[in-house]
């Protein structure tokens, strides 16, 4: 997902106003100056010292799990959670020529 989605993008669809230095006012507690420090794959508080990537953001902003936020970020975005194909659950009653 971190290959696929720049957290900038993603905090400025949940909605922050991000500047082009990269801060924003952080949207876990009050403050009037931008102490929210976003970089590509990963962001920071300097005035709450909250920090994370991009489940953690949408965890907390949120108050969801790490994987319903994980699985809101791929569906809003959509992102599959895996890079491979549907895997097939094992069947144990399958025969193995089939």
């Amino acid at each position: 997902m971190k290959d696929r989605v720049d957290l900038r993008d993603l905090v400025r669809y949940y909605g922050l106003d991000v500047d082009r230095g990269g801060f924003a006012c952080c949207p876990f507690h009050n403050e009037r100056n931008p102490s929210f420090k976003v970089c590509e794959d990963h962001y920071h508080c300097f005035g709450c010292g909250a920090h994370g990537d991009y489940t953690d953001f949408v965890e907390k902003l949120y108050g969801v799990s790490n994987i319903e936020a994980a699985k809101k970020i791929s569906y809003d975005f959509g992102v599959w959670l895996f890079d491979s194909e549907i895997v097939t659950p094992f069947n144990p009653y399958q025969n193995e020529n089939e």
